[in-house]
């Protein structure tokens, strides 16, 4: 009887479509696995989006709150001693040892009372929910140039307003003294 040439040529294509099925179905796996992993990073960007949103409305309401409580509670308080110093000042002899001290003591309280601004101010604009951002920094740029000399500019384009988170996360830069 005569070799059969064919037969180790079909068991060898047999073999092969056999491995090609195997690494058809581990193909298939990884892409599956490769799918999964691509929509959690996609889960966990939604999440971190989220998470960044919560801590800037908490840093926004913290600030604001920070403010109103400088506001109500010490920059009140300096204002009503200013106003008893104010009433005080005429019932002394000009040129005193006591009218000094008031006159000082209201000189040291006018600063204290403006820096409580500035610091209620750069905690909580008051401005930027007015006008927005761009309104806020042209007047701030406009503030500095007047306080140094120096040119400034700023260019904007666009008609839409930033949402407030991105004028909060802003505001850090173009607010302070």
């Amino acid at each position: 009887m005569a070799p059969n040439i064919d037969q180790p040529k079909k068991t060898f294509q047999k073999w092969a479509q056999s491995e090609l099925f195997i690494y058809a179905a581990e193909l298939g796996e990884l892409s599956r696995k490769v799918r999964d992993l691509t929509s959690g990073v996609a889960d966990r960007e939604q999440q971190i989006d989220q998470l960044v949103g919560f801590a800037v409305a908490i840093r926004e309401d913290t600030r604001q709150r920070i403010a109103c409580e400088l506001h109500d509670r010490v920059a009140q308080t300096l204002a009503t001693v200013f106003q008893y110093l104010e009433a005080l000042g005429p019932t002394t002899e000009p040129g005193s040892a006591v009218n000094e001290s008031i006159n000082r003591a209201r000189e040291l309280l006018k600063e204290a009372i403006r820096e409580s601004r500035n610091i209620m101010d750069d905690l909580y604009p008051r401005s930027l929910d007015g006008v927005g951002l761009v309104t806020l920094t042209r007047e701030e740029l406009r503030r500095f140039k007047e306080y140094t000399g120096c040119k400034t500019g700023l260019s904007a384009q666009g008609r839409v307003k930033p949402p407030r988170n991105v004028e909060w996360l802003s505001t850090g830069s173009c607010t302070k003294r």
